[in-house]
């Protein structure tokens, strides 16, 4: 056999090979073909940093890499469920999971999601084909979508951490921030690619949804596992900022500033905070003179009493407001701020009297009323929760807050259709915001109303996306 025709035989034998090696070790293929992905290797073998987004309150966004593989799987294969063993895909399976892949390399998601598609109907459990359509709908901007593949994927493999990750992402997205933090929480729990960065986006999502305590827990464990983040450092500063500790907050900017001193966000939170930290001491000091020179002047105590408040020192504004009670006991909105200070503290009871008082008073106040049905609500107390709601409501027509919650009441009870109507005239007061739609949503799923939930809901993903 001559030497030309020996190469050509090799080079013909070398390519079904690799064919063969695509049809028998589809997931191998798979694997070796993440390069260049997001959040993946590229070709080069260095690994891509993940992009930082700079949080605004509230909701935040975050960025979040794809994740290739299932969180504590140590091998290229795919894993079919928690603890199971890895097998090989079924050849047309693998086959169009790997051109999917390419697919997105190319930038061509809509094809990539075509073929993904085709992979699962080959083989349903294919749990990285569903991982990769995901990633390429999230990519979309297709967040449903991506959510509803996501779920499938920790649906046949619990411990996919990742998988998590990404619903937290997508949720976030859609403004779906308890929800984000439940599977950041879940992707923590079972281990992910990327710790710190789940940590950074769980913190931010927390801030979203008003809990700045936890985000300094999560911004905090994310500083020891890199003591040189500087970003880190500026999120716990903007935590400690929203929790009116200023003095920590500086702190955290100063050490932001330290290790990077062109963040031009820490100079910009650092200044916003400076500035809140002067108007709070200004007035602090305007109202303590004014009491120094008058000391029985009750608006002067009440005043700084609301101060206090507004920066979470609710035991200094519970002293004032009881100063000016004492000099002006016939001051109903110094009962109703002192309730609202106890009932920051859940001291329930005495905030309850406040209120009584308050309502003693001035009979014809709805806020009383509403702060007193909150009272109840979050005791259980629902019947009188939801009377006190509708005294609010009829003293005040258009109280929306009034209508939620005894919308929530209703709902809680049992009463779907009385549930359904409060949330209605709730997201016709609140046009603007997707609580109402997104608990509308709620409440008819509750009546087995599935396709008009569905339209609650993607009401309030648009509201929603159009307020950022």
């Amino acid at each position: 056999m001559s030497c030309f025709r020996l190469k050509g035989t090799i080079k013909i034998i070398s390519k079904r090979i690799a064919i063969i090696a695509i049809v028998l070790f589809g997931a191998t293929v798979h694997a070796t073909a993440q390069c260049g992905l997001p959040g993946t290797p590229p070709c080069g073998g260095k690994t891509r940093k993940p992009a930082f987004r700079p949080p605004a309150p509230p909701p935040p966004r975050v960025h979040l890499p794809s994740r290739p593989k299932s969180a504590g799987s140590q091998s290229s294969q795919v894993q079919e469920s928690a603890g199971s063993v890895a097998r090989v895909r079924s050849k047309p399976a693998a086959r169009l999971s790997a051109a999917g892949i390419v697919q997105v390399e190319r930038g061509e998601l809509d094809a990539a999601i075509a073929l993904f598609t085709q992979a699962i109907e080959a083989d349903p459990d294919f749990v990285e084909a569903y991982w990769y359509r995901g990633d390429a709908r999230k990519q979309r901007s297709d967040y449903d979508g991506a959510i509803d593949d996501f779920k499938k994927v920790v649906e046949i493999d619990p411990n996919y951490g990742n998988a998590y990750a990404s619903l937290g992402f997508a949720y976030t997205n859609i403004g779906e921030l308890d929800a984000a933090a439940a599977a950041y929480s879940k992707a923590l729990e079972v281990g992910s690619d990327s710790t710190v960065l789940d940590l950074q986006n769980r913190g931010n999502v927390y801030r979203g949804i008003g809990n700045p305590s936890k985000a300094v827990d999560d911004y905090s464990r994310e500083i020891q596992l890199g003591p040189q983040n500087y970003k880190a450092y500026a999120l716990r500063g903007l935590a400690y900022a929203d929790l009116k500790d200023f003095q920590k907050a500086l702190a955290d900017y100063d050490k932001a500033l330290e290790l990077n001193p062109n963040y031009l966000d820490a100079k910009k939170a650092r200044d916003e905070t400076l500035a809140a930290q002067a108007d709070y001491t200004a007035k602090v000091s305007k109202y303590s003179a004014q009491i120094s020179s008058a000391p029985d002047d009750a608006i002067a105590y009440f005043d700084r009493g609301n101060v206090y408040r507004e920066n979470l020192e609710y035991d200094r504004a519970i002293s004032d407001y009881t100063e000016a009670i004492t000099r002006s006991p016939q001051n109903p909105y110094a009962f109703l701020n002192r309730g609202i200070a106890y009932s920051a503290k859940r001291d329930y009871t005495s905030a309850l009297a406040d209120y009584a008082k308050a309502i003693e008073q001035n009979p014809q106040a709805p806020d009383p009323y509403y702060r007193r049905g909150a009272v109840y609500f979050d005791q259980g107390n629902l019947d009188l929760a939801i009377s006190d709601f509708s005294t609010a409501i009829q003293l005040s027509q258009r109280y929306a807050d009034a209508y939620y919650k005894r919308g929530m009441a209703y709902y809680q009870k049992g009463q779907y259709d009385a549930a359904a109507s409060d949330m209605s005239k709730t997201t016709e007061l609140w046009p603007k915001l997707p609580i109402g739609y997104r608990q509308l949503a709620v409440i008819h799923d509750a009546m087995g109303q599935k396709d008009q939930a569905a339209l609650d809901r993607r009401k309030a993903r648009e509201i929603y996306m159009g307020n950022q």
